[in-house]
């Protein structure tokens, strides 16, 4: 396996959620799960990537063997306070001047609602070059009380798998993005990468790190071709057919007259051209609405 992923009996949840990204991006037959107490040194060969999710201070020796083999590392969530050294982050406990930073006021004045709280990514760093959104705030509604259609998931401070891990600053390794509040003053950093000269360390102050936004092609940039000169890279799966710069397809809303969008699907077909019908769930469907 090329890929690992170590994780506590306890996060089954967050690891599963892991685990299935890692293989949309890498094929299932690239990535392993396995528990932290299931899991034997010996089994790594060098130049292998693993992901650690949620690490405790137990889990410093894999880290330690691992920066000697010109492996990489993917490091999610809470760190225990001598692994984050380890890496070259310092991590406290979460507290009360965090919550609510990523929740959301909704008004019916404003084109969209936002919460106070953002991320702004460190875009001079060469990992992020493509990265497609340089900052994003944590939670954002386009329409009331409804998701963004921006591409990226919500980012709580409550302590679950969605929230922030930790507050963290960052003592040696090189932040990639920081939590800014609604003045601009940093609250904690949410990605950082330490490099040495045999390994490289990706963390995420996150349980699922990016997996449910377009910030994910950090991950898979940093497994393909970081330091691809020193230490190991293994190709991801890319969404766009290779030749391509973009894929653009249609969706028609149908909100009460389902029928009424067969002209506009008709022709979608004759042209070749990919549609998708999204339907109101508990709309009455009519008999004509049933055969289109």
């Amino acid at each position: 396996m090329s890929i690992i992923l170590l994780s506590h009996s306890s996060d089954l949840v967050s690891a599963e959620l892991v685990r299935v990204a890692l293989q949309r991006s890498f094929s299932i037959s690239q990535v392993a799960s396995l528990s932290y107490e299931k899991f034997d040194l010996s089994w790594i060969k060098g130049r292998q990537i693993v992901c650690f999710l949620n690490p405790r201070d137990s889990e410093r020796k894999i880290l330690a063997e691992l920066l000697s083999l010109q492996c990489k590392s993917i490091v999610l969530g809470s760190l225990g306070p001598g692994f984050a050294n380890d890496i070259g982050i310092d991590v406290r406990a979460l507290d009360s001047g965090i919550h609510g930073l990523g929740e959301v006021r909704t008004s019916a004045s404003q084109m969209f609602d936002a919460s106070a709280a953002s991320i702004v990514y460190n875009v001079e760093h060469g990992l992020l070059a493509s990265l497609a959104i340089k900052g994003r705030p944590l939670s954002r509604y386009d329409f009331t009380d409804e998701w963004n259609t921006l591409g990226f998931g919500r980012i709580t401070t409550e302590g679950s798998c969605w929230s922030i891990g930790q507050l963290a600053t960052a003592t040696g390794a090189v932040p990639l993005a920081q939590v800014l509040d609604a003045s601009g003053a940093a609250v904690t950093v949410y990605a950082a990468i330490a490099n040495t000269p045999d390994s490289s360390i990706l963390w995420f102050n996150r349980a699922v790190g990016p997996i449910d936004s377009l910030e994910w092609t950090i991950i898979e940039n940093f497994c393909s071709h970081y330091r691809a000169d020193e230490l190991v890279c293994i190709p991801h799966i890319m969404e766009i057919p290779a030749g391509y710069e973009g894929a653009v397809t249609m969706r028609l809303d149908c909100d009460q007259g389902i029928e009424t969008a067969r002209p506009l699907f008709e022709l979608y077909q004759e042209l070749g051209v990919p549609l998708s019908l999204a339907v109101v769930t508990g709309l009455p469907p009519q008999p004509n609405d049933m055969t289109f």
